[in-house]
C-alpha cells in the first residue's frame, strides 16, 4: 500500500484527513492540520515520517504553494513513494514540512484578503511560526534554502 493510500484508509480517525478527503476549503484543512499535528504524529501508528511528509505536501499544494514542493507538483495526485523517499534522503524533515504548511496558510489567507476582502486576523503569526519551524529544523542549509527564500518573499510582500 502506498503512503497516500495508507493515509486515505485511516482518514476517519482525524478531522484533518476527513476535511481533506471531502474536498473542504484548504485553509480549514491547514488549520485543522496544525491543531492535530502533534496527535497525528504521536498517536497514529500509520503516520510515519513518509506519510507525514506526503500529507503535508498535499496540504501545502492545496494552499497554493505547489512549487515549494516541486515545479510540476499536482496536489490532487500527491507525491509518489519514490519522491517522498528522495525528500527524506535529502534531509527534508518534519520542521520544514510544518513550516511550509504555515507559509501556505499565510499565502492563501493573504490572497483571499486581497482578492475579496475576507479578513483573517493574525495571519502574520503564520510567518513567525514558519520561521520558528525552519530554525528548529535539523535539515541541512541546502534543504532549508528554498523554504527560506519563500518565507523571505512572503514577508516582503505581506501587505
Amino acid at each position: 500500500m502506498s503512503y497516500q493510500e495508507n493515509i486515505e484508509s485511516h482518514y476517519r480517525s482525524f478531522e484533518t484527513l476527513r476535511l481533506l478527503a471531502s474536498g473542504q476549503d484548504p485553509i480549514k484543512v491547514g488549520e485543522s492540520f496544525l491543531m492535530e499535528e502533534m496527535r497525528l504524529r504521536t498517536f497514529s501508528p500509520f503516520l510515519s515520517t513518509p506519510h507525514y511528509i506526503g500529507l503535508t505536501a498535499h496540504i501545502v499544494g492545496k494552499l497554493g504553494l505547489n512549487r515549494s514542493i516541486k515545479t510540476d507538483f499536482d496536489p490532487n495526485r500527491g507525491l509518489t513513494d519514490k519522491e517522498i523517499e528522495y525528500l527524506i534522503d535529502q534531509d527534508f524533515d518534519l520542521g520544514i514540512a510544518k513550516a511550509l504548511v504555515h507559509m501556505g496558510l499565510f499565502y492563501s489567507k493573504n490572497f483571499k484578503n486581497k482578492l475579496n476582502g475576507t479578513v483573517y486576523e493574525g495571519i502574520n503569526k503564520h510567518l513567525e511560526e514558519a520561521e520558528a519551524c525552519l530554525n528548529y529544523s535539523r535539515a541541512s542549509d541546502r534543504i532549508k534554502f528554498m523554504p527560506q527564500i519563500i518565507l523571505d518573499v512572503l514577508k516582503t510582500n505581506k501587505n
